[in-house]
């Protein structure tokens, strides 16, 4: 069983670092479930999950608009050919708040923000579409949270938090200026992280 933190914690995270809901109606989350999503408690906007994790009748059970799916090396949104998004997309009307594309999924030019939260101990296999997000959409709002709890990284906890501090310098130096920004809190027993670009 997927073990799931506080979504709705993490989404007061961001919304405490600057996110506004209000001033972004738009919003595309990536790297979560249905059950373990920011998006379910963004009922007043326009979401879309994006995610490996997706499950169809999880989404519609949480009244989520998602899909299975992750980011491309161009960070542009990748919905693979499979039989359950052919059947999702191809062979049963689904409600969308976005222009129809091949698969009746959103562009990533159709939102104004994207978000995400993980932990970092399973992480690994996101770090590159981290990378390709802030890389390639460096003109959308983005805010990514991550907690790294310290009595399973007893000894690597401050390691991990600064490998992430210097992915963000990484990250503004191959753009040529300072668009994102690393932020650090620790409570609780846990280091709590955030990489955003708020316009």
């Amino acid at each position: 069983m997927e073990e799931c933190y506080n979504s709705l914690f993490f989404l007061n995270y961001l919304c405490n670092y600057g996110l506004n809901l209000n001033d972004n109606p738009n919003i595309l989350e990536l790297f979560q479930s249905a059950g373990c999503s920011l998006s379910q408690h963004l009922v007043n906007n326009n979401q879309f999950l994006l995610s490996d994790k997706v499950k169809y009748d999880e989404l519609d059970s949480n009244g989520i608009v998602g899909a299975t799916g992750h980011l491309n090396e161009s960070g542009n949104i990748f919905v693979p050919k499979t039989l359950d998004n052919d059947d999702r997309f191809l062979y049963t009307p689904v409600k969308s708040l976005y222009k129809k594309h091949s698969y009746g999924i959103p562009t990533i030019n159709e939102f104004n923000t994207i978000i995400g939260y993980f932990v970092v101990k399973s992480f690994e296999n996101r770090k590159k579409e981290l990378f390709y997000s802030l890389i390639n959409n460096s003109d959308i709002n983005q805010y990514f949270c991550f907690s790294v709890d310290q009595r399973y990284f007893i000894n690597s906890a401050n390691l991990i938090v600064s490998y992430y501090y210097e992915f963000v310098k990484m990250i503004n130096y191959e753009l040529g200026k300072n668009i994102y920004t690393f932020e650090h809190d620790t409570a609780f027993g846990k280091d709590y992280c955030l990489i955003k670009r708020g316009k």
